[in-house]
């Protein structure tokens, strides 16, 4: 991979300035910082600060690590996403370990790690740089000579004055268990129940629990089973509780085979309240036994802002797809 830029998963979880964070997934399933975890490293290099103005290399001790775990953490993260942020712990040399850190930098050994991607610090690794700052040099945690080590603007291992203003790219672990589901980036969410397909270009946008005391079942007159491109009817009966900073605007659902695969998803009523709700089988639902899932959702944006959404918790319905036998 060396010589190319950094391919895989990105996510958008966050905010700068108003516009949502890209994180590149570095690992799906971390267990290197205390707990298991999705391990997100941001795809670009934010903005430019002394990683310590007392020159001090230990991060442990620096004014960045600090500055990223509170006036960043609680300014750029909704009071729901910060509660799916995790303390990440993990030992290192010089200063670098981590110790209940939220927000972090990564050190040399990660960004050099080829198991997240990132070349081994040779000139020219252009995986190792940042998007919208292509010429920058960014701090790493880790110290080296007594300076702190960096990669600078052509992708290699460098370093400079902890005293200097250098651009950082955040780091964070979060919890996967607080994620509802995940959605292309590159495409609205649907606006009537859809098949579901991957994002061509690895972009995703998160939606996260952010609710609870939702209820929702089949009417009594619609229990036989639903034969594909057709519908049935169901009562949402209570809108439950929204999370901190979340704001109900639609009705979903999610259709999901027995092995876990969801079939289909998209909004049921573009008004979040009690009442009927009528669902659309997609004609092209194969047959089969399924769990349909009721939830109430905040849409934040669409694509062309990436921002995460919230959902409620999800009502479990049973139907068949198919003929009544």
């Amino acid at each position: 991979m060396a010589g190319s830029e950094w391919n895989g998963t990105f996510v958008y979880f966050g905010n700068q300035g108003n516009y949502p964070i890209c994180f590149r997934v570095l690992d799906k399933d971390s267990t290197a910082y205390g707990s298991q975890s999705i391990l997100l490293d941001s795809n670009y290099a934010l903005s430019r600060k002394a990683f310590d103005e007392n020159g001090s290399t230990s991060w442990t001790d620096s004014e960045l690590r600090q500055y990223l775990n509170s006036e960043f953490l609680m300014g750029n993260f909704s009071q729901t996403e910060r509660s799916a942020i995790l303390k990440s712990t993990k030992s290192g040399a010089d200063g670098s370990s981590l110790d209940g850190d939220y927000i972090f930098v990564l050190d040399e050994a990660e960004a050099t790690d080829p198991a997240y991607g990132y070349g081994n610090g040779g000139t020219l690794a252009k995986e190792n740089m940042r998007l919208y700052q292509t010429d920058a040099e960014y701090a790493l945690r880790s110290a080296s000579g007594g300076q702190v080590q960096t990669v600078d603007a052509a992708g290699g291992i460098s370093s400079a004055s902890a005293s200097d203003l250098l651009y950082y790219a955040p780091a964070l672990n979060i919890n996967a268990d607080d994620i509802a589901f995940t959605t292309p980036a590159s495409e609205n969410k649907p606006a009537y129940l859809a098949p579901v397909g991957t994002a061509e270009d690895n972009y995703y946008k998160l939606t996260m629990k952010g609710g609870s005391g939702f209820s929702a079942s089949r009417k009594d007159s619609e229990n036989n089973a639903v034969p594909a491109g057709y519908g049935f009817l169901v009562d949402v009966n209570e809108m439950g509780n929204a999370g901190a900073g979340v704001n109900y605007s639609r009705i979903s659902g999610m259709l999901v085979g027995a092995s876990g695969k969801v079939e289909s998803y998209g909004m049921l009523s573009d008004v979040a309240a009690t009442g009927e709700v009528l669902v659309n089988i997609p004609s092209t639902t194969p047959a089969g036994d399924y769990t349909f899932y009721v939830f109430a959702e905040d849409v934040k944006s669409d694509y062309y802002d990436h921002a995460t959404d919230y959902a409620s918790n999800f009502a479990p319905i049973k139907v068949h797809v198919g003929d009544a036998d």
